[in-house]
């Protein structure tokens, strides 16, 4: 079975089912398309998945009216916070909807319940209570806030967990360096498969150690490209240890599939999209320039559809600015675990050498914004999908197997 199939069209699914309401009868025509298609069965995969998921995601729409909600406060902003595990009450009984906005500055970690209007996209609520319910996933996030806070410093905050970038960050081109994706992700990986390794030789077991000191992290992260690396490594790790071989664009794909099969609605995250077709388009590149070009074209579709503007030049600046984020992510990250385990002092100290580190960084990010920027209309969607396409299926290395880089 091909995962890329598999997850190229769970997420047409997915995107069609987001706007368009697909009618839950439409599955009662997939025994029928299997029977009709059954000489072409990736076909008739294909087909299905996008008739499936299309039903899935319209279920998990909320039309436009009144409703009481239970939701997790993910992260807050000057005059909304965004809510994700959210429910609402339909009739007689609760259901899952997708992450939205409130139109209230709370309290991140903290569960709300909530009853307001809905237009569609943010809740306005008329009654709103915030509720601590112990869990791992809240308790990371309001850890989080409180390393955050301690630490005060807005760059380490953008850089470590992808929190308050600045709007120079944006307009440099560098901002997918602060995105927590697989950058990240290895650079942490290493530092604590290192750090085990010191007291104990079994890579098993290392690995296990380290992905669980990893986990409260990523949650504190809350971001769909964080989960993407973090999934697609203990997945990688695994395929290692059993010696199973497969391509890196086929184990990245069957992350992207499980986690949309888990929560289609995460396909419109911008954050989402950017990180596995980045991904997906840099696998197959024979050096450093040309996996820049490869990621930079296959950002260019989702820069018109959530951002409208793009930096060329800021190419010029990626690989300098990479080295910096490598030895500040590993400071920060530092800092965060000394923190979690009750060495404040040492940590605020770790975090002072990082705030040095981020200088030059910080000159860079100046730097590159000072270049000019170009409006991406979002006419240009359609011509940038095109061209995602062809560097996507269009690559004569494209049966390689797996490797480190292709990994991460």
């Amino acid at each position: 079975m091909s995962w890329s199939i598999v997850f190229f069209s769970v997420s047409l699914g997915a995107l069609l089912g987001a706007p368009f309401r697909f009618p839950l009868p439409i599955l009662l025509a997939i025994p029928f398309l299997i029977l009709f298609l059954r000489k072409k069965p990736l076909l008739a995969l294909s087909v299905s998945l996008i008739l499936f998921f299309g039903v899935y995601t319209s279920i998990l729409r909320v039309p436009a009216g009144e409703y009481e909600f239970v939701a997790l406060v993910e992260r807050s902003y000057m005059s909304y916070s965004k809510l994700v595990s959210v429910k609402v009450l339909d009739g007689e009984r609760w259901r899952r909807a997708s992450p939205m906005k409130v139109k209230r500055a709370l309290t991140p970690g903290s569960h709300v319940y909530l009853i307001g209007y809905y237009d569609g996209n943010v809740v306005r609520p008329r009654y709103l209570r915030e509720v601590k319910v112990g869990s791992l996933l809240s308790n990371s996030i309001a850890f989080r806030e409180k390393f955050l806070k301690d630490v005060d410093n807005e760059t380490l905050g953008a850089l470590l967990f992808g929190v308050g970038k600045s709007e120079k960050v944006t307009k440099s081109g560098l901002a997918h360096l602060f995105a927590v994706s697989g950058f990240h992700i290895g650079v942490i990986f290493f530092l604590h498969s290192t750090l085990f390794s010191i007291f104990n030789w079994r890579r098993f077991l290392n690995d296990v150690l380290s992905f669980c000191a990893m986990l409260p992290y990523v949650l504190g992260v809350g971001a769909p490209s964080a989960y993407r690396a973090f999934l697609t490594l203990v997945v990688w790790r695994i395929f290692k240890m059993f010696g199973v071989r497969a391509s890196p664009r086929e184990v990245t794909s069957m992350v992207g599939s499980v986690m949309l099969a888990l929560d289609p609605t995460m396909v419109t995250s911008p954050s989402f999209l950017l990180s596995f077709f980045v991904t997906l388009a840099i696998l197959d590149s024979k050096n450093f320039w040309s996996m820049n070009l490869k990621a930079y074209c296959a950002s260019l579709p989702f820069l018109a559809l959530f951002f409208g503007t793009t930096n060329p030049f800021s190419m010029l600046f990626v690989f300098p600015a990479s080295v910096l984020v490598g030895v500040a992510v590993f400071f920060s990250y530092s800092s965060y675990v000394l923190y979690s385990i009750g060495f404040r002092a040492t940590a605020l100290a770790a975090s002072r050498v990082c705030k040095v580190l981020l200088v030059p960084l910080e000159y860079l990010v100046d730097l590159a914004s000072s270049f000019p920027s170009f409006t991406l209309p979002l006419a240009t969607y359609p011509l940038f999908s095109v061209i995602l396409l062809i560097t996507f299926f269009y690559s004569p290395g494209r049966d390689r197997r797996t490797s480190n880089r292709g990994f991460l």
